[in-house]
């Protein structure tokens, strides 16, 4: 197990003391190969990924979110993450400024996220265009449960995988997206 710095918007705390190891599931002859990466002491919300590579988590009102990426990864200064093969865990807490994006994203994937994302919308803070009910059209989206998909946004696209501004990357990005409500009540996504 890997504790990840975090950086933020206050002090930057130490990367959280983990224990050795933790138990996973994964296939015969892959353990010698990964590492779990996470950012918190009880190794909730971390992600596995090669054993060589780094991690760097970051954090503000909005959620959180995990780098995990090789030696030679480039920090990409402009939009804020790294260009390049990574794994990247990204958490955005509904009850903040991150209900924009759960909105923006969970309102065109998941049914019952639609009504958060109209009040949302009807805050007026944010581009209404932005609140779209339909899938983007070059995503390729399969629902394993009602909170829970799967997804490819092809590159050069715009899609769950690829948001912001162009332009987009030249890699596919696969992923899952879970839609989530916490035990006070408030969305998330993940």
């Amino acid at each position: 197990m890997v504790g990840c710095p975090v950086s933020g918007m206050a002090d930057d705390p130490a990367p959280p003391r983990t224990k050795p190891s933790t138990r996973v599931l994964i296939s015969q002859g892959t353990a010698a190969a990964l590492a779990f990466f996470t950012t918190r002491e009880d190794a909730s919300r971390g992600v596995l990924g090669p054993r060589s590579w780094s991690c760097h988590g970051q954090s503000g009102s909005d959620g959180d979110v995990l780098y995990v990426v090789p030696s030679e990864a480039v920090l990409d200064q402009e939009n804020g993450g790294y260009k390049g093969p990574m794994i990247r865990r990204r958490v955005a807490e509904g009850s903040t400024s991150g209900r924009f994006e759960v909105a923006r994203v969970a309102g065109r994937i998941f049914p019952q996220a639609r009504r958060f994302a109209e009040g949302v919308r009807s805050e007026g803070m944010d581009d209404a265009g932005a609140y779209v009910f339909t899938l983007w059209p070059a995503d390729g989206v399969e629902k394993l449960s009602d909170g829970v998909a799967v997804y490819t946004t092809p590159g050069g696209s715009r899609g769950i995988g690829h948001q912001g501004k162009p332009p987009y990357g030249p890699d596919d990005t696969t992923g899952v997206v879970m839609f989530e409500t916490s035990s006070e009540g408030d969305p998330y996504l993940l």
